[in-house]
């Protein structure tokens, strides 16, 4: 899993705005080499910000075909939740899938297809103070 290759900085400060807190040490890195379902994973964390109150956008897709069959993905989310009229949380998310081959599994006595491959989820944390520009 090399780099973080496109991921996505939080919003700085705008013109005439306070400020925003970003600390690169408060970030969760998940790493995973296996069988997994990826529209599962997917689902599972958009669900989970939604239910907490936050927006998702995703602001990069990339897809690449390899040479050895399998894909390369890359994706990044940015979600933020309104907290006060002068704080907003933000998330940002970076998935990356690394040599990712389809597999067919037999999970209750049903074939399913599912992905074997690494996995790579980075989620950092920012907030954003006076973003509605009042102050």
């Amino acid at each position: 899993m090399a780099g973080m290759e496109g991921f996505t900085p939080p919003i700085n400060a705008k013109k005439d705005q306070v400020a925003g807190y970003k600390d690169p040490t408060l970030y969760q890195v998940l790493r995973y080499k296996g069988v997994f379902d990826i529209n599962e994973l997917y689902r599972i964390i958009y669900d989970w910000l939604i239910s907490k109150g936050y927006v998702v956008h995703e602001s990069k897709y990339k897809s690449i075909s390899l040479q050895t069959g399998g894909k390369e993905k890359t994706f990044d989310w940015q979600a933020n939740k309104k907290v006060t009229e002068f704080v907003m949380y933000w998330m940002y998310v970076h998935f990356q899938f690394q040599d990712i081959m389809e597999v067919e599994v037999i999970k209750d006595g049903k074939k399913v297809k599912l992905q074997k491959g690494l996995v790579m989820v980075r989620i950092e944390p920012a907030l954003e103070f006076d973003f509605t520009e009042r102050f």
